[in-house]
C-alpha cells in the first residue's frame, strides 16, 4: 500500500512513528471492515481523533463503525497457532524427523 502510495495513515498523523511501526506489525488498514467476522479493532476515537489502541486485555469483538479501520485478526488466527502447537506436541518437529531420516 505504500508503494502505491496510498495514506495508509490517514487520520493518524498525530501518532507516533514507533505507534504507526506497531500498527504495521499488528494488523492491516481494512476496507469493507463493517462485514469482517472475528477481527478485532485496533482503533477508537478519544475527541474526535483517530488513536491506536494496543490493549491485550481490552479485546473485545467491537462492531466497526467505519469502512476504513485499522483491525488485528482474531479467533481463525488463534485456531491455526493452537492446531500448529498440537501437532508439534504430538508429533515433534516434522522437519527435524526429515532431515534426521534422510542423514
Amino acid at each position: 500500500a505504500l508503494i502505491r502510495g496510498e495514506k495508509i495513515f490517514k487520520d493518524f498523523e498525530h501518532e507516533g512513528t514507533l505507534r504507526k511501526i506497531a500498527a504495521m506489525f499488528l494488523g492491516t488498514r481494512v476496507k469493507n471492515a463493517r462485514k469482517k467476522k472475528f477481527w478485532f479493532l485496533l482503533e477508537e476515537e478519544k475527541d474526535g481523533k483517530r488513536t491506536f489502541n494496543f490493549e491485550m486485555f481490552g479485546l473485545e469483538l467491537k462492531e466497526a463503525v467505519r469502512d476504513d479501520c485499522w483491525m488485528t485478526p482474531g479467533i481463525p488466527l488463534l485456531i491455526f497457532i493452537t492446531a500448529g502447537f498440537l501437532v508439534y506436541v504430538g508429533f515433534g518437529d516434522f522437519l527435524y524427523l526429515i532431515i534426521k531420516a534422510l542423514l
